[in-house]
């Protein structure tokens, strides 16, 4: 077993973390940014007991990152549907921000590389059309499902089907 899984398994199930040293939660916690699931192991953490210094930094670090980062993807998310909406384009946001707060009751305890919508492969050229409008360029050729854009350092990938469907046909 992987160094900190044992430790970290014990935290997402909730058990007591009795015996478990602060090293060993500072290699948990390696392993949850590693599983891409830090902000969630962090929130977990952080009202467990009363930490060190450090592990207290740290777990503060790790919770302001993520409100930032969330934040930044939900504010993008929010203004972009409401210009799709203007445009009248029907369109589904898939996972990212509004999934997080369903699932998690907060958006920040979910890391996000990028966001993801989806549009009805009809209305793709509108969706493009409104995209470029909005600042964001393409990042690369359009596949059998999405095209990613991006802004700044934000990526948006466009889906007008839900999975390639060359691998998976929903």
């Amino acid at each position: 077993m992987r160094p900190g899984m044992q430790s970290l398994l014990t935290l997402l199930r909730g058990e007591p973390l009795d015996g478990i040293s602060e090293p060993q939660w500072m290699t948990a916690l390696d392993l949850a940014e590693q599983e891409n699931i830090l902000p969630w192991a962090a929130a977990c953490l952080s009202g467990a007991a009363a930490w060190s210094p450090q592990l207290t930094q740290r777990l503060h670090h790790i919770r302001r990152n993520a409100q930032i980062s969330a934040f930044l993807f939900a504010a993008t998310l929010k203004a972009t549907l409401a210009d799709f909406h203007r445009r009248s384009i029907p369109v589904i946001s898939l996972k990212g921000p509004w999934l997080a707060e369903r699932l998690y009751t907060d958006a920040a305890l979910r890391n996000y590389a990028d966001l993801d919508l989806l549009v009805r492969r009809s209305d793709v050229a509108r969706a493009e059309d409104l995209l470029t409008s909005l600042g964001f360029l393409p990042k690369g050729r359009r596949d059998d499902y999405q095209r990613p854009w991006r802004r700044g350092s934000l990526t948006l990938e466009l889906h007008h089907d839900v999975e390639n469907p060359l691998t998976f046909d929903f």
